[in-house]
C-alpha cells in the first residue's frame, strides 16, 4: 500500500492509539521512505502562525466534528505508526492551503 498526499488516514501512534492524520508527501517520494503525516486534531489553538489548516466537520467522511491539520505536528508513518485505514482525502483546495501551510512551516518561501 503507498499513501498519497492528501489522504486522510486512521494510523495507530505509540503510547496514544488509533488518530487520524493527513499524508503530507507525495506518492513518488513514499515510494522510497516512510510518508510524512500531519497530525488531525478538533482541537483549536490561537497562534500567529499559519500552521493549521481548517477542515469542516464532515468534509472528509469520518470526521464528524470540526477539525485541524497540524502542520507543525508531523510524524513518519510506518513500522512505528502503521496506516490502519483510509478514511478519506483533502479537497483540492485544502491540499493547497495544506501545502501552503507547510511551505511556511518549513520557510520554503518569504
Amino acid at each position: 500500500m503507498i499513501l498519497d498526499a492528501g489522504e486522510v488516514w486512521w494510523f495507530r501512534l505509540p503510547r496514544v492509539g488509533l488518530k487520524p492524520g493527513v499524508v503530507c508527501s507525495r506518492r513518488a517520494v513514499n515510494l522510497r521512505v516512510m510518508p510524512i503525516v500531519a497530525r488531525i486534531t478538533t482541537v483549536a489553538r490561537e497562534r500567529a502562525m499559519p500552521t493549521e489548516v481548517p477542515i469542516a466537520a464532515g468534509e472528509v467522511e469520518e470526521l464528524h466534528e470540526p477539525s485541524f491539520a497540524l502542520t507543525h505536528d508531523l510524524f513518519l508513518a510506518g513500522p512505528a505508526a502503521p496506516a490502519v485505514e483510509q478514511v478519506g482525502r483533502l479537497s483540492s483546495q485544502r491540499l493547497l492551503e495544506l501545502r501552503a501551510a507547510l511551505a511556511w512551516t518549513f520557510a520554503l518561501r518569504g
